[in-house]
């Protein structure tokens, strides 16, 4: 049985450490939230490159194989010994696909040059931080769905008419959680995230481990500031029930 380090500036990184939870049967976990550093898109290519150079190096003492779940960790800093969530470019038409990254991966990739839509996402991370927050100390009762008219607005924004956009690329962990927002109010686009991709580079990569399922699954949560361990344990386990709560 190996452990999994998985990390990420806050609660974007669950999406991907439920993926992982699917296939990864009997492996366990190390989540690491970056939340002394949160958030990552909106600082400088070395602003960036520190933080995750320290972030990656706490992941490496406390896991086997190492995942980064951030976008913009992934782009900006590109570490070679470790899994990478990123967007994928390959095959797409750039003015028919919308996509909503960070500033700092929208850069990295170039993709206002390249043709793509893009739409205004700086403070969008932080809003779903919060709303994150807010869902957890309701349990429930105040859910993403108050961050709807945010979408809407983020699509009146877009560099490309949004009826014409075909695909909508998601290149921000934290944007997941709006995956139900946004088709929503483009029902006809395809809404594409990296977690699926990701789930089954390592599952080729990681060997399948010799515990069941029941002993295996344990997950450690740690904070570069505070600790908000009760509400992780309560959103992956909400995350886990995936359709029911989170609508992803």
């Amino acid at each position: 049985m190996s452990v999994i380090g998985v990390y990420d500036s806050g609660i974007g990184g669950l999406t991907t450490l439920s993926a992982l939870k699917r296939v990864l049967v009997g492996h366990d976990f190390y989540y690491l939230a970056d939340t002394k550093a949160m958030p990552f898109g909106t600082k400088t290519k070395e602003e960036i490159y520190s933080i995750v150079t320290t972030g990656l190096k706490m992941l490496k003492d406390n896991s086997d194989f190492q995942v980064i779940a951030c976008n913009t960790a992934s782009t900006v800093v590109a570490p070679k010994d470790a899994f990478l969530l990123k967007p994928n470019l390959d095959g797409l038409t750039p003015h028919a696909t919308l996509f909503l990254s960070t500033p700092a991966t929208m850069k990295a990739l170039d993709v206002i040059k390249k043709g793509y839509g893009t739409a205004d996402t700086k403070n969008l991370a932080t809003m779903v931080e919060i709303m994150g927050s807010l869902s957890y100390k309701s349990k429930g009762k105040m859910g993403l769905e108050l961050l709807s008219e945010t979408v809407k607005s983020l699509l009146q924004s877009a560099t490309i008419d949004p009826t014409k956009t075909n695909k909508v690329l998601l290149g921000c962990s934290h944007y997941v959680y709006i995956k139900p927002l946004l088709k929503a109010w483009l029902p006809w686009a395809e809404i594409v995230d990296g977690n699926s991709a990701l789930s089954a580079e390592i599952l080729s990569k990681i060997p399948p481990s010799k515990k069941s399922a029941n002993e295996g699954g344990k997950i450690e949560f740690a904070f570069t500031l505070g600790s908000e361990k009760d509400k992780y344990d309560w959103m992956i386990k909400n995350l886990d029930k995936n359709q029911r709560f989170w609508g992803i």
